[in-house]
């Protein structure tokens, strides 16, 4: 199996494709990885751990050095055909996130006159149904690629809804995409969390303690707004301590929001920890807010967990994680009613010492399905290689990118694709 990528940063697709290497080895199955950015956007540990468990390959390693080019514009630097030949080797299939890698791997292919399955994974459902109907040439030719030209069978859903939720807005066949969970826990321990008795939590001489983990990124909107909830705690007369960690672009408008609201002592901000740590740190905590994998994991230590619902500006959440782990979770568009977080954290402060005991139990039981062991297996099911060739300028779908980025950046717009269309 062959894995194109940006960089392994700290966040849930790129831990993901640690543990599914380290699974894999496991196995005796071989991944290779080519990560495609600078070395250093790595984080150290990361590109470690898969050092040791996957073949990693860079940009070096399969592109020719064309500083015009390079990094930019990957469906048009020149490839070195022994790197090409390198990286394929003993693939069964190329796996990609997006639809330009999904491009760059039908290059791999034509230039090693191979043919293997390329499969896409929708990590986000509005990866390939972002905009309205005047979309970029790129990104017509993106869905082209994936969603007509591949075999509908090698798209893989990670939620029922989220295929749903394509089928509705998109036009394409996809009948026939995979739907499984994504993998996160690597063997399930059979440890009991110690909780803390309902009647100090929350008390100044026992605070409750509520934790986010993860890139600090514009659709991950909790961790703004749940400022607001622990400023609305504290009138309430609650003492809590809010601790967020990870960086990324959203952490000085954090910074800024916590300082405004007065929040120095609840709130604070302890950037990242080496992943390996993420159980025994997060398992110090009452509560976690979140999304993507991170949340399973959280769930997995039996942390009573409240869902952050990705690009809502709100602070609200369809509840805890146990009784949606069957849905797309995070995505703001689910059937089910929003409550306000301050009343769920208020549920929780009510509950006896065995309530919460059984909705420890319930989160633990809830993250038992995404196995990393189920994971991979659904990662080598049925799907197809295709013969037929794709044609489409390489060059009009850079000028196209380029000149859509510059006009939303002109005219003020951030270039959201968690959000249906770009807003201003």
């Amino acid at each position: 199996m062959l894995i194109i990528y940006s960089a392994l940063r700290l966040g849930g697709i790129e831990t993901f494709f640690v543990r599914l290497a380290r699974e894999r080895r496991r196995q005796e199955k071989p991944t290779n990885i080519l990560l495609l950015d600078k070395c250093s956007e790595n984080d150290p540990e990361l590109l470690q751990q898969m050092r040791e468990v996957a073949c990693v390959y860079t940009f070096e390693d399969v592109f020719y050095d064309a500083p015009l080019l390079r990094r930019r514009f990957n469906l048009l630097t020149p490839l070195r055909k022994h790197g090409a030949e390198k990286v394929l080797e003993g693939a069964t299939q190329i796996h990609v996130t997006n639809g330009e890698n999904a491009l760059l791997a039908d290059r791999l292919l034509n230039l090693g006159k191979k043919r293997l399955p390329i499969t896409v994974g929708v990590y986000h459902s509005l990866e390939f149904a972002w905009g309205g109907k005047a979309l970029p040439y790129f990104e017509r030719v993106n869905r082209e690629f994936v969603l007509k030209h591949l075999p509908s069978d090698n798209l893989m859903c990670f939620a029922a809804s989220t295929k749903k939720f394509m089928q509705d807005r998109l036009s394409a066949e996809i009948e026939n995409a995979k739907e499984f969970r994504l993998g996160v826990i690597e063997g399930v321990s059979g440890r009991r969390r110690k909780l803390r008795k309902s009647s100090a939590v929350g008390s100044q001489d026992a605070p409750l303690k509520i934790c986010a983990v993860g890139r600090l990124v514009e659709f991950k909107s909790y961790n703004l707004w749940m400022l607001d909830v622990v400023k609305a705690l504290q009138e309430k007369g609650i003492s809590v301590l809010f601790d967020i960690y990870g960086d990324g672009p959203l952490e000085e408008k954090i910074k800024a929001t916590i300082r405004s609201k007065s929040l120095e002592g609840a709130v604070r901000m302890l950037g990242s920890f080496e992943y390996s740590k993420f159980d025994e740190v997060v398992s110090g905590y009452d509560i976690f807010v979140g999304s993507g994998t991170a949340i399973i994991q959280a769930a997995s230590c039996g942390i009573p967990s409240i869902i952050g619902i990705e690009s809502l500006d709100s602070p609200a959440s369809y509840g805890f994680f146990s009784d949606y782990s069957e849905h797309e979770y995070h995505h703001p568009s689910l059937d089910f009613p929003k409550r306000p977080v301050v009343d769920l954290v208020g549920d929780f402060l009510k509950m006896s010492a065995g309530q919460r005991e059984e909705l420890s139990r319930l989160h633990m039981r809830s993250a038992e399905k995404f196995t990393m062991e189920d994971a991979v297996d659904n990662f080598e099911r049925g799907y197809y290689s295709f013969d037929s060739k794709f044609n489409y300028s390489k060059i009009l779908y850079y000028v196209s990118e380029k000149f859509f980025y510059k006009k939303h950046l002109i005219m003020g717009r951030r270039v959201d694709y968690t959000k249906t269309n770009f807003t201003n």
